[in-house]
């Protein structure tokens, strides 16, 4: 593994610390399984496992203790806004969504339905 990958499954891991603890905690406390919705640029498996490591770290598997709902824009940053009112639409606990430009999208497209993905 380069460098550069080491470091971003280190930025990776480091957000979902920061970023879905709270909103996955008290999810948690309310008795249902949280929903973790992912907006990748592309779906690099490195990334992937990386986020999927980090969230098993914390206790929460996909399918056990956890739902996680993954959309890649396939380098096609036009279809965020897209995937992310579906993901929105699904009723997550948070969406981790990278790089700017796809949180953007997540905030933009949370406008438009009135729906808050958290």
């Amino acid at each position: 593994m380069t460098m550069l990958h080491r470091l971003l499954c280190t930025v990776v891991v480091f957000g979902i610390s920061v970023f879905a603890v709270a909103p996955l905690a008290s999810a948690e406390q309310s008795g249902h399984m949280p929903r973790i919705g992912v907006l990748w640029p592309s779906l690099v498996e490195q990334w992937d496992t990386a986020f999927r490591d980090g969230l098993r770290e914390g206790g929460y598997v996909d399918g056990a203790t956890a739902i996680v709902d993954v959309r890649a824009t396939g380098g096609k940053l036009s279809s965020a806004e897209m995937m992310a009112e579906e993901l929105i639409a699904l009723g997550p606990d948070v969406i981790f969504a990278v790089p700017g430009v796809l949180a953007k999208a997540v905030v933009e497209a949370e406008s438009r339905t009135g729906k808050p993905s958290w």
